[in-house]
């Protein structure tokens, strides 16, 4: 698997607040949480926005293949959320039951 992302213009990755330093900290340890097969594409669509045809042959995977892992990938995300004291209010503010 090749993998090669570059941030798009509007990353906000220089962010100086500390709460969104925090949330960007608890997120990153759900998602770690994710195994690296559903990971990778859910980082590519959720924090660099690439098209599910641009993580395909990112990843040298089909797209039919890329949406199922991040369709898995967001349910094991959102778990692993909820299973986090310090993220579990913020999820339940997405209003999502799955």
């Amino acid at each position: 698997m090749v993998v090669v992302a570059e941030p798009r213009d509007d990353d906000q990755s220089g962010d100086d607040d500390p709460a969104r330093r925090l949330l960007q900290r608890d997120v990153a340890r759900a998602l770690a949480q994710v195994p690296l097969q559903r990971r990778v594409p859910l980082v590519l669509k959720l924090v660099y926005q690439y098209s599910v045809a641009e993580i395909a042959e990112m990843t040298e995977t089909r797209e039919n293949t890329v949406r199922d892992r991040l369709q898995v990938g967001r349910r094991e995300l959102r778990k692993a959320a909820l299973r986090d004291p310090a993220l579990r209010s913020y999820v339940a503010s997405w209003g999502v039951e799955r």
